[in-house]
């Protein structure tokens, strides 16, 4: 007699399957452990196995941490990522575990927060380590294919690299993920200036001011990118608002400046960061 197997040992993630299912099966199921009315509100929640048993007769009934009552086999499916990884307790795990050490590797050699940090001409060790990180990065993401914080990061390693093309690529990935990240269409539209991709760059840096109304210098980044697009009108009214802080203040002077320059002479500015950076300083 062949032995008894459950489809989901202790420690996986199961997924409640849909309501309409649920009370189909509650509805038509005559036998043992009829499930309970209240099991009907699990519907579609996701949970970890914490117990599996055999009914006489080889049924498999399962326990579920956060989802109160006996469950059947035929009431679950497997909770499988976007890549066909079935998802279990030692996978978090990992996940978390290299999450972590990629963080470590990157964190104090890529500037986190208000601004960014370009450098492809960085130290072989230095190199080398961030190379490893992005490694790591893609086994987060294999494993939790909706990480936006490993998308991000990823993105800030490529951009310390000087590889804004794929950096951009990383960040317009987080951004599909979490679009309410103002840090993550910030990266994504500097990146988009430095490689002269003016409709994006100004699609990003505007979702960046919708999500922080208030933040000064994702205004000036606004206004930049309308400055590298040829819309001088447009740069000046971003600009125009006041802004607050002494970096800021020296940011948005050079910035308008610049678009006064534009404007009187009738020139059509240069279409990307590092360009118009080379134009003003020999000017």
């Amino acid at each position: 007699m062949e032995a008894y197997k459950e489809q989901y040992p202790v420690g996986s993630r199961v997924r409640v399957v849909d309501a309409e299912r649920l009370k189909n099966f509650q509805q038509t199921w005559k036998y043992h452990n009829k499930l309970m009315p209240e099991q009907l509100q699990y519907a579609g929640r996701s949970a970890e196995v914490a117990k599996v048993g055999f009914y006489h007769g080889g049924d498999v009934l399962y326990e579920l941490r956060g989802c109160l009552g006996i469950w059947h086999e035929q009431c679950l499916e497997p909770d499988i990522n976007g890549n066909g990884l079935f998802v279990t307790s030692t996978l978090i795990e990992e996940h978390n575990r290299v999450f972590d050490e990629a963080r470590a590797l990157v964190l104090g050699e890529i500037i986190i927060q208000d601004g960014f940090q370009c450098n492809a001409g960085c130290r072989k060790s230095v190199r080398s380590k961030l190379e490893r990180a992005i490694k790591l990065f893609s086994r987060v993401l294999e494993i939790n294919p909706k990480n936006w914080s490993a998308m991000w990061l990823a993105g800030k390693v490529h951009q310390r690299l000087g590889d804004h093309c794929t950096a951009l690529a990383w960040f317009k990935r987080s951004y599909e993920v979490n679009p309410s990240q103002a840090d993550v269409a910030r990266e994504a539209s500097i990146s988009a200036m430095y490689l002269g991709s003016s409709e994006e760059a100004i699609f990003y840096a505007y979702g960046a001011l919708q999500s922080r109304p208030s933040d000064k210098g994702l205004r000036a980044n606004l206004a930049l990118a309308f400055l590298l697009a040829g819309r001088l009108d447009d740069a000046k009214v971003a600009i125009d608002n006041p802004l607050a802080g002494n970096s800021i203040d020296q940011i948005a002077t050079t910035l308008r400046a610049m678009i006064d320059h534009f404007i009187d002479s009738g020139q059509a500015p240069p279409n990307t960061t590092e360009a118009l950076e080379s134009y003003w300083k020999k000017r």
